[in-house]
């Protein structure tokens, strides 16, 4: 099945069609559209690797979306953002804190704001899992497919995907010589780009391909309303004496954000049956700002409480302040642009694919390096204020290696294996230091007399790492008990260690009341924490062919993500242990669906419904009146749907492929008796007292939407070619349609995004071969504000669980607004 985005790569050989089978009607129309006869040709068939194993996704029980590469190319699909935009129940929020990303699929995903939680939607290049959400910082290009699977994926995808996973796959050296060159601008962020690849055999068993991508946005995607100032310092060491700082006037088109990205791929093929493929890739971007695109959008006194006059909407606006270089001279995270706000991300990957086709059984050997760094310097409370201005700059670090071995039976028996073996090594190192608000006369608190003198101008800093190992074994009998009956049952078994550090080695004296600073004598000042678990998650899949282009299909799954410890959180006077380490995420239920190609391969329908349950769902919670964050495992929570997708090509009008589905889905806490009140949240609104079970103040989320859980989404696109003598013209149109949902996982009523539509499309034109194309691509058209994301805004709201409570103001992040872009592409 295809729920989403079908792909389409082209036609299979077009062949007369008389008009006994069509009605005259539908054949004159086709002749006014296209000029020529009519013709028919298949749905091109989609191979995909959701088993990894190439299958065709007609004929496999799994819930697969799919996008070829031309319609990555059509769509401009350059970011994981893109494909989730193209994507119905797929929703992507890109962050500032934590692990910088929350991947979300039918109302299932995982806070950004903690580093320690890793996605619950599984990220795969290559076949190599990415562990960290600052993924989303890579240069997505030059991929030969992308696959979204829906559900929970443990046997293939291992721990990380309760939610579903996403495999890219990128491309490989092909037989022939073959080149591309892609010039493109979009005139709204005022980004250039540049990409291509050359590609080709050196020998006959040796292919080489690399692959290059470079833009310059500079116009960016926000406007940036922060203004030149003063800045009030209080020096703790010279009797809190104020000192004033001149601050420079920000950039005003924000992000602006400069990216270089290449790969490398060599295939070595000595004989049909022995392939080994190596990929080295390497990722480098730049931006001036390190909140991408947050934006305070709502306040419940119309303004900013930390700065009255400050504008408080949704409008692609927003107030990021610099830091005065002299200020912060000596510290490096802050200093690295000379106290400007930043994000600066690197990372380097090796892939080696090692493929051995017997005839009895294929050996597939897949392993990984990579190294992701990320340092950022970001004002938190997006108002133009700086005396009470929250900073905070984070240099975070990780590395991973990988390897798996799988081997695949191809007997002509009933029965056939899949089984294997995986190894991970990871190592999360973070660092963050924070400059807290002072009041709104003096400005924050410095500390000269510090003898680490990059920590004088600091409040507080965070130091933590973890040290990962995982081994997991696996495997699936397959056994096609009839002609047309196959049953699947497998399982994997995982073993997991984490070990993880946390310390604060520095917090300034008067903050010290609030926050513990490492002391050897006092063990709550240092975390160092071991963490095992043992899971095995069992699925099991039975499919029917009641016919070749028929496959019905349905099965007990189940998932399991990784606890682990919030070396990102805050170690406040009463934080323990417990606040910030979190217990694994398991999922279990049953999916089951139906594919079928009708109307002689004209027509593609595909029909599926799931119902799944969550244990200890991890969400991570932000305390703005403390500033400190605390990871929490729901109870439960369950989700439950049905979804619908279609694909045409009808005979009548050649060149034309439609596109539709239609899904419904209910994703709510099923138990959260212990969840945290939003800020200011009174009785009222269901905040209690703390009880002897629960010694804290709280309230009960049983029945209450997850985040990011729309209960219907849509989509309605199509793609049209036609040739006119020697060109080709082709046009592209998309509408993707969301209910409202919730943009907190914590049920705060004004954390909600309205339903909308969106419109993309886009124009091409070329010559016929193909060799050279120019193409117009717009997204977002109806220039729709989509929230992902909302948060209480730090030092903002007070009175939690009183019949006084004032709600806090609300920053969020927000997809992009309308682009438009035109691209040249030459091929050879």
């Amino acid at each position: 099945m295809n729920n989403g985005v079908l792909a389409h790569a082209g036609r299979v050989a077009p062949r007369a069609v008389t008009t006994g089978r069509i009605p005259f009607v539908a054949a004159a129309v086709a002749v006014a559209l296209t000029g020529a006869p009519v013709v028919h040709a298949d749905i091109e068939e989609v191979v995909v690797t959701a088993r990894k194993r190439e299958e065709s996704a007609q004929n496999i029980p799994v819930v697969v979306s799919a996008i070829s590469e031309v319609q990555i190319e059509r769509r401009g699909i350059n970011s994981i953002e893109t494909i989730a935009e193209a994507t119905p129940q797929f929703v992507v929020a890109r962050g500032t804190t934590g692990n910088g990303a929350n991947l979300n699929i039918r109302g299932i995903g995982s806070n950004l704001t903690s580093i320690g939680i890793e996605q619950s939607v599984s990220i795969n290049v290559d076949g190599v899992y990415q562990g960290q959400g600052r993924v989303l910082n890579e240069g997505m290009f030059d991929l030969k497919q992308v696959e979204i699977l829906k559900g929970p994926q443990a046997l293939f995808f291992g721990k990380n995907a309760t939610a579903g996973a996403l495999s890219l796959t990128t491309a490989d050296p092909g037989d022939e010589l073959e080149a591309m060159a892609r010039a493109g601008y979009e005139k709204n962020a005022e980004e250039y780009r540049v990409e291509g690849f050359v590609s080709g055999p050196v020998s006959e068993q040796l292919g080489l391909r690399l692959a290059l991508r470079y833009s310059d946005m500079s116009g960016g995607l926000v406007r940036n309303q922060g203004f030149a100032q003063t800045m009030n310092v209080r020096d703790f060491a010279q009797g809190l004496a104020v000192s004033q700082f001149a601050v420079p006037e920000p950039a005003h088109d924000t992000p602006g954000t400069e990216q270089i990205s290449g790969r490398l791929t060599a295939l070595f093929q000595p004989n049909d049956a022995l392939s080994i493929k190596l990929k080295a890739a390497y990722n480098k971007s730049e931006s001036n700002s390190g909140s991408w695109a947050n934006e305070l959008w709502y306040c419940p006194f119309g303004t900013s409480q930390l700065y009255p006059g400050a504008e408080c909407k949704g409008d692609f606006r927003n107030y990021n302040q610099d830091l005065p270089a002299a200020l912060v001279a000596e510290n490096p995270l802050l200093n690295k642009h000379g106290g400007r706000l930043y994000e600066d991300s690197k990372s380097k990957h090796v892939t080696a694919i090692v493929h051995y086709d017997m005839p009895a059984a294929a050996i597939d050997w897949v392993s990984g390096w990579q190294d992701f760094s990320t340092q950022l310097l970001v004002k938190s409370d997006t108002t133009p204020f700086m005396n009470r201005g929250t900073f905070a700059a984070t240099d975070t670090g990780y590395e991973a290696m990988s390897t798996e071995l799988r081997l695949q039976t191809k007997f002509e028996s009933p029965f056939n294996l899949m089984a294997g073996l995986y190894y991970q090594k990871s190592d999360l190192d973070f660092q963050q230091d924070i400059i807290f608000p002072g009041n709104a006369a003096g400005g924050p608190i410095i500390n000269t007399a510090a003898a680490d003198p990059t920590t004088r101008i600091i409040g507080v800093r965070k130091i933590g790492a973890t040290d990962g190992r995982t081994f997991a074994a696996f495997g699936q009998v397959i056994w096609k008990f009839a002609p047309q009956w196959e049953l699947t049952a497998g399982g994997r078994y995982t073993h997991e260690q984490k070990d993880s550090d946390y310390t604060q080695p520095w917090v300034n004296n008067p903050l010290r009341a609030a926050f513990r600073m490492f002391d050897p004598a006092n063990p709550l000042s240092a975390f160092a924490h071991k963490q095992k678990w043992n899971d095995f998650s069992p699925e099991a899949m039975l499919s029917w062919k009641p016919a070749d282009d028929v496959l019905v299909f349905a099965g007990y799954k189940t998932g399991y993500k990784s606890g682990g410890f919030s070396i990102s959180g805050l170690n406040s006077a009463g934080t323990s242990l417990g606040d910030l380490a979190f217990e694994p995420e398991e999922a279990e239920g049953f999916e089951g669906g139906i594919k079928a190609m009708l109307l002689d391969r004209q027509l593609r329908l595909g029909a599926s419904v799931y119902h799944y349950k969550y244990k200890d769902l991890q969400v991570d919670f932000f305390n703005s009146a403390i500033t400190s964050y605390v990871t929490f495992n729901a109870g439960s929570a369950k989700t439950r749907g049905i979804e619908f997708d279609a694909e045409w090509a009808p005979d009548a009008v050649a060149g034309l492929v439609m596109r539709g589905t239609l899904s419904y889905g209910d994703a709510e806490y099923s138990s959260f008796p212990g969840a945290p009140c939003f800020a200011g949240q009174t009785p009222a609104q269901g905040c209690v007292a703390a009880t002897a079970a629960i010694p804290y103040i709280h309230q009960d989320l049983e029945g209450v939407d997850t985040a990011l859980a729309p209960s219907w989404t849509g989509s309605l696109g199509f793609d049209y070619d036609r040739v006119i003598g020697s060109f080709r013209y082709g046009i592209s149109g998309s509408a993707k349609f969301s209910d409202e949902y919730l943009i907190s996982p914590f049920g705060n009523p004004v954390d909600r995004q309205d339903s909308y539509v969106s419109l993309d499309a886009a124009l091409r034109f070329g010559d016929e071969a193909g060799r050279w194309e120019v193409a117009l691509i717009g997204k977002n058209l109806t220039n729709e504000y989509i929230l992902t994301y909302g948060q209480d805004a730090p030092s903002t709201g007070a009175g939690t669980g009183t019949a006084a409570g004032v709600p806090a103001d609300q920053f969020g992040f927000a997809l992009p607004k309308r682009t438009i872009a035109v691209q040249f592409t030459y091929r050879h």
